[in-house]
């Protein structure tokens, strides 16, 4: 695993795009309206990448079963992701802290 961490509008969900092309691997999002901005930037960078996941499509069972369960996925906006997970589990309180193993760290994809 890779991650990416850079500040803000840094570069990170446009690095994810051109992954998510090269390598034929979906973007998972936290929101639908995160997908959507996926898809538009997507198009204006004329990528052409896999349909974007939306973290409740695997909460609600809506793509167990289907080929999209059995890929690799990239995520953009981990806590996000995270969250809403969590919530759409039941979940009510909020994540305060997560941890990386410093190893696992990376710069690039």
């Amino acid at each position: 695993m890779k991650i990416i961490n850079l500040g803000r509008g840094q570069g990170k969900t446009v690095r994810l795009l051109y992954a998510s092309e090269w390598q034929n691997i979906p973007i998972l999002c936290a929101t639908y309206a995160q997908k959507q901005h996926l898809i538009d930037m997507a198009n204006r960078l004329g990528l052409n990448i896999p349909e974007p996941i939306v973290a409740y499509e695997i909460t609600s069972n809506r793509i167990v079963g289907s080929r999209v369960a059995e890929k690799d996925l990239l995520v953009d906006e981990a806590p996000l992701v995270l969250r809403s997970l969590l919530h759409s589990m039941g979940m009510k309180g909020e994540v305060r802290a997560i941890t990386l193993t410093s190893d696992e760290l990376k710069q690039e994809i």
